[in-house]
């Protein structure tokens, strides 16, 4: 996989890290946007497949492995949330428990006990899959989580195989891409019609369609805030938990990320006077993420 690929295969993630957040109900606004997601997840899945496939040394399948473990992760939320409200909505305080998981917990533990968990999960959808129809489960998500699985598993001992056993033509990967780069123009169009309605979560999906500049030293991200008429703001708080990362930007509104670890991150932003937002980052080792954040002035009535 090339540099290129790379790029494009993190931002594939991080889309289908803000779509998995959105509510159904929004999503039924979309004509032909839900087939169009459950696309997206199921080339994705394909295209980690193939690029596990292809790696020939230690290094390259454990670089595949991550990127796999990151859409398995993904993926695994994604369900998990579907569960947990359907367990709410039927009131099953056991598989509302068990099925309640979070992409920190999931990165930090051991490979092996991160796929025992991740399995515990697709098998809960298995046994809901009638009433999670109604959340937007499809059969193809499924089909893409079992994928996901399949594929994490079996590089887990990472084994050096033969490379005519596990290569995947470079042809073929290049026409995935292809053919998922038109599929995000087609969400790309689709998604515009909720520009109205909710230009938040617009805004959001656009912010994650951008893809990051090849990385310098350690440097991660550059972020730059402002207010709707493109002046600066200082001072604003730029916090995330699971990084940890809880710091102002300066009078020109901006602010360095110099390093964080490889994986999806919720930035939230806040400055006394003005409404609070979020944004969605993926971090990936060697690319450099530029964020542009707009902050709405609180109206005091």
């Amino acid at each position: 996989m090339n540099s290129i690929q790379d790029k494009k295969l993190s931002m594939f993630l991080l889309l289908i890290n803000v779509i998995s957040g959105v509510d159904v109900a929004v999503l039924a606004l979309l004509p032909g946007f839900s087939a169009m997601f459950a696309k997206l997840q199921l080339n994705v899945s394909l295209l980690h497949q193939g690029l596990g496939k292809q790696a020939t040394v230690i290094s390259g399948v454990a670089l595949n492995k991550n990127l796999i473990k990151r859409l398995l992760i993904a993926t695994t939320i994604s369900v998990s949330e579907k569960l947990v409200a359907l367990a709410t909505n039927t009131k099953d305080v056991v598989l509302k428990e068990e099925a309640r998981t979070t992409s920190s917990e999931l990165s930090k533990i051991s490979n092996n006990n991160c796929y025992t968990e991740c399995k515990k999960i697709y098998d809960y959808a298995q046994e809901n899959k009638v009433a999670l129809e109604a959340y937007g489960v499809t059969d193809d998500i499924l089909l893409s989580f079992e994928d996901c699985l399949s594929s994490f598993d079996s590089l887990i001992p990472a084994p050096k195989r033969e490379e005519d056993e596990k290569k995947m033509a470079t042809s073929e990967i290049a026409s995935l891409f292809a053919e998922t780069d038109l599929l995000v123009e087609d969400m790309d169009a689709v998604i515009k019609v909720i520009s109205d309605s909710h230009p938040e979560l617009v805004s959001q999906y656009f912010m994650a369609r951008k893809i990051g500049k090849p990385g310098y030293r350690v440097l991660a991200a550059t972020v730059r805030v402002m207010d709707v008429n493109g002046n600066p703001l200082g001072k604003v708080l730029v916090s995330c938990p699971t990084l940890p990362l809880k710091r102002t930007t300066t009078a020109k509104g901006n602010l360095l990320i110099r390093t964080s670890p490889e994986g999806v991150y919720k930035l939230n932003f806040s400055k006394p006077g003005f409404k609070s937002v979020s944004h969605d980052v993926s971090f990936v080792k060697g690319n450099r993420v530029e964020l542009n954040v707009e902050m709405d002035a609180l109206i005091n009535l």
